[in-house]
């Protein structure tokens, strides 16, 4: 060998080794993409029977893999969530054949669709006819793979016995083996299966369209140069028309299940065609005859409809024939006017009420003596539903005229609705002067009745210091020389007369009829006012007062009718806690005092810490003489009760024996620019 020659090898050779390891760095660089696949989805990706990856989606791959330059290897897994959960700990790089409306795959990216098929209902032959028939599925179960999503589908045709399986292929199997009357399956998956075991001919397709099914490749949203690729890929297969070949090796065209349910149609439809010629035939030989039955139909039912439309006609006029009737002939007097104040109608105890002898049609109704009285009186427009709601709903009492003929009358208001709202107002009018006046005799009698009562008590009440006094007389002109006589006599004799001036004071009080002058008072200045008297009658003793008072609650009543009921309930709640301090002469008592409001009424809440009170007492203490008092007369809460009830107030008490005692003057709410309190 010539040294030409061995330099030609050496170089051959140092060439070849450099060929070898830049080839080798080439193919260290590259990396090697992990797909994982559902190794039951036939026929799109499965493990055939030599142990090979097969399916339709697994040549798809393949074929974009070499056009794309990827490396790939496959991994076969059991379930789509076996597939879901390794693509997530990062375990693969993408999932092939992974369904489109899956909700678990929610944050991944799906590549351009796979392949599509659509979710049948599929049954046996032999129960098929019964289930056509019926069309009732509760009674039967459904096998259906899990992660199909078509609960829904099922629990809308009635389904409520289902059967999961993991896969197409033990929904197959579940069908096959009786262990289920129908299964929800992939159509091209079904079909597979069939002709792969021969029994294409034992199935019928129940519903053969209840959802569509597609498939893609599933990436993680960070691979985008992987998913750009695929997709890619996707789109020269379609194009190439590689994708179309794959697609026909794969899927079976077995559509006789379908053409059998599509003939069985056409036969119905053929049927129901010629049924329907046959009664068109028939009709149209029986048309004239059919025709003029109708028409004398349609004539009979217009003659009675104009007979009925007569006598509703008649009705409605009888009606209101009635309607007026009633309102002609009413006791009591009624005026229905309309928005503009007119008189529409009016009767005959309306026109006595007023005076007046004719009809007053189309006459303004506040020009009507006592209804335009208690119209004027009503500051709301009574058309208007926010202004008419401040007006009492129900019978209202409103008295006209001066002292000496001064008559009472009961009003109420109703309104007439028509298409836009309120049309007309009915105003009806009693005079209950006769009525008020049987009513204040009844008072008076149970007023004389108390009275009574008072008569007996205030018999026992004076003989007790007027012995005292005759005694005290006896002993002055028998030793009027005598200074501790005359000292005791000075002292004694005015108490005593002070004693029964208070009683006949108070009784007189509580006999006499109620009078005074009405008007806006605060609660919180009567309680200030009180306060001032009742502090100095309080200075001996060890009472806290706790006062929270709101100004602006305002009543319509007497104002000294309302303190002397204040300042006798503070006394007696004084009295009672300095009661309870006989035991203790470190206690300090007190007593809370708190004027506030809600939407209805106005509250005065005066609350002790005393000796509190027996269920007894509190249902008896308003009544006269009944006292608990060793000295006391029992007409103090007897008054205050009358002179609550007379500002149109509640006297409510509430106490505990041994702890407290509450009493709450409630009144009515009323506005500062208001003269009587509101009564919601």
């Amino acid at each position: 060998m010539t040294k030409k020659h061995r330099r030609s090898i050496s170089l051959i050779i140092i060439l070849c080794i450099y060929f070898i390891i830049f080839s080798h760095n080439i193919c260290a660089n590259k990396k090697t993409h992990r797909v994982a696949f559902n190794c039951h989805s036939v026929p799109y990706s499965f493990i055939s029977d030599d142990i090979y990856y097969s399916g339709m989606h697994i040549d798809m791959m393949n074929w974009i893999a070499k056009q794309k330059g990827l490396d790939i290897i496959y991994i076969p897994y059991e379930t789509n969530g076996d597939c879901l959960e390794a693509l997530r700990k990062g375990a693969v790089d993408l999932i092939l054949g992974h369904r489109t409306n899956d909700s678990a795959a929610a944050g991944l990216q799906y590549t351009a669709e796979l392949s599509a098929s659509t979710l049948c209902l599929f049954v046996k032959n032999q129960p098929a006819s019964a289930l056509e028939e019926v069309a009732d599925y509760r009674l039967y179960s459904v096998a259906v793979e899990y992660g199909t999503a078509a609960n829904a589908y099922l629990a809308n045709m009635g389904v409520q016995r289902y059967l999961t399986q993991g896969n197409q292929v033990s929904t197959y199997q579940a069908l096959v083996d009786e262990k289920a009357d129908m299964a929800l399956a992939v159509f091209d998956s079904f079909i597979y299966l069939t002709h792969q075991n021969d029994t294409q001919n034992d199935f019928t397709v129940l519903r053969s369209y209840i959802s569509p099914v597609s498939y893609a490749i599933l990436v993680r949203p960070n691979e985008k140069e992987l998913f750009n690729l695929i997709n890619a890929g996707l789109t020269e297969i379609r194009a190439s028309g590689n994708y179309e070949k794959i697609y026909k090796r794969w899927v079976i065209k077995d559509d006789s299940v379908i053409y059998a349910q599509v003939i069985k149609r056409i036969k119905n439809i053929a049927i129901g065609t010629i049924s329907v010629a046959f009664i068109i035939t028939f009709l149209s030989l029986a048309l004239n005859r059919i025709l003029k039955i109708k028409v004398d139909e349609k004539t009979k039912e217009l003659f009675d409809a104009n007979l009925e439309l007569d006598k509703k006609m008649i009705q409605l006029e009888n009606e209101s024939r009635i309607r007026y009737s009633m309102i002609e002939f009413a006791p009591s007097g009624m005026v229905l006017f309309d928005k503009d104040y007119k008189i529409l109608l009016i009767n005959q105890a309306a026109l006595r009420l007023s005076g007046q002898k004719d009809e007053y049609h189309d006459t303004d109704i506040r020009n009507l003596h006592i209804f335009g009285s208690i119209i004027n009186c009503i500051d709301s427009n009574l058309f208007v539903d926010n202004d008419f709601a401040k007006i009492n709903e129900r019978p209202s009492v409103l008295e006209l005229g001066d002292d000496s003929d001064k008559r009472s009358y009961r009003y109420r208001i109703f309104r007439l609705y028509d298409d836009v709202g309120v049309g007309n107002i009915l105003l009806n009018v009693e005079d209950i002067t006769a009525e008020e006046l049987e009513k204040q005799e009844l008072i008076e009698k149970e007023k004389n009745k108390s009275l009574n009562r008072l008569i007996a008590g205030i018999a026992h009440e004076i003989k007790n210091p007027l012995m005292a006094l005759r005694t005290a007389a006896s002993l002055i002109r028998e030793k009027r020389e005598d200074p501790e006589v005359q000292e005791a006599f000075a002292k004694f004799v005015p108490d005593e007369v002070d004693r029964m001036n208070q009683l006949i004071e108070s009784l007189i009080n509580y006999a006499r009829p109620f009078k005074g002058i009405n008007e806006m008072i605060s609660l919180a200045d009567v309680v200030r006012d009180c306060l001032y008297l009742v502090n100095l009658a309080a200075k001996k003793d060890r009472i806290n007062f706790e006062i929270v008072l709101d100004d602006t609650v305002v009543v319509f009543a007497n104002r000294d009718s309302i303190k002397q009921s204040v300042i006798n309930i503070m006394m007696n709640s004084i009295e009672s806690m300095a009661k309870k301090q006989q035991g203790s002469l470190n206690d300090l008592f007190t007593m809370e005092i708190n004027v506030n409001k809600d939407d209805k009424y106005s509250y005065l809440h005066i609350k002790d810490e005393g000796v509190g009170m027996r269920q007894t007492d509190i249902y008896h203490c308003t009544e006269p003489f009944y006292t608990t008092k060793q000295a006391g007369t029992g007409l103090g809460l007897a008054l205050v009760h009358q002179f609550i009830s007379k500002n149109n107030g509640i006297l409510e008490i509430k106490s505990e024996q041994g702890s407290y005692t509450e009493v709450t003057l409630k009144f009515r709410r009323a506005d500062t620019n208001e003269t009587k309190n509101i009564d919601n």
